[in-house]
């Protein structure tokens, strides 16, 4: 199958570029991190209601999205959706809901590694979703991927008092890892025996599923029907 990358950090990101830099690069760093483990050693984050554009370098009748998506608190992954549009000139000529996961990424520790936060070092975040265009569109083409605008029970964490606070962490965790799990970050006015003077937290029970993606590249795919040749 012939394809075409475009890197979201090329594009025009309607949120924040994450990037690495010298040693934390590495991708068997001894902390690995989002960035490190992208192919451009970056990527683009989405937030509720942010929108990533990309402009068509090639025609194409498909589009697959690597992506990340936080890991659920006590780990076992959540879902989240990403609305997908492409545009020929002013006319939109596909419109669809990506369904995402993080149920066959986010593992922890050493090998063999586990679904369990608590062992730290998280490392293997993304996967890839696909999708089959009605026609082909042609070089020049826009292509938009939104994550749909937060719900009213949305996690406003930084906000919650901290008694009701839902721990989300693992002792060690990073602000970075915070975050990219949905989680908020804060100076703790009470002592904390896993995060002090930190806590990693949520303000709800559970994140909704439309937290943050984080969008690493867009593949421009050419599906050609062949006759098995066996």
């Amino acid at each position: 199958m012939m394809f075409t990358t475009l890197q979201a950090e090329d594009g025009r990101c309607g949120g924040a570029i994450v990037r690495c830099a010298g040693s934390a690069c590495n991708t068997y760093a001894d902390v690995p991190m989002l960035a490190s483990e992208a192919s451009g050693r970056a990527a683009c984050t989405l937030r509720p209601g942010e929108t990533l554009t990309l402009n068509a370098s090639a025609a194409f009748n498909a589009i697959a999205v690597r992506y990340s998506v936080p890991d659920a608190a006590g780990g076992g992954g959540r879902s989240a959706t990403l609305a997908a549009a492409a545009f020929s000139g002013d006319l939109q000529k596909f419109s669809g809901q990506l369904q995402l996961s993080s149920n066959y990424s986010w593992f922890y520790g050493q090998y063999p590694f586990t679904n369990t936060p608590e062992d730290g070092l998280a490392h293997h975040f993304y996967d890839e979703v696909r999708a089959v265009l009605p026609a082909a569109l042609g070089a020049g083409s826009l292509i938009t991927l939104t994550v749909p605008p937060a719900r009213a029970t949305a996690n406003n964490c930084s906000a919650t008092p901290f008694p009701r606070r839902v721990d989300c962490g693992f002792s060690g965790v990073t602000p970075a890892h915070c975050v990219a799990k949905g989680c908020c970050y804060d100076a703790h006015p009470m002592p904390n025996p896993q995060h002090r003077p930190y806590w990693c937290a949520l303000g709800h029970r559970s994140c909704p599923s439309s937290c943050c993606v984080l969008v690493l590249l867009l593949l421009l795919l050419t599906r050609v029907a062949t006759a098995s040749t066996r």
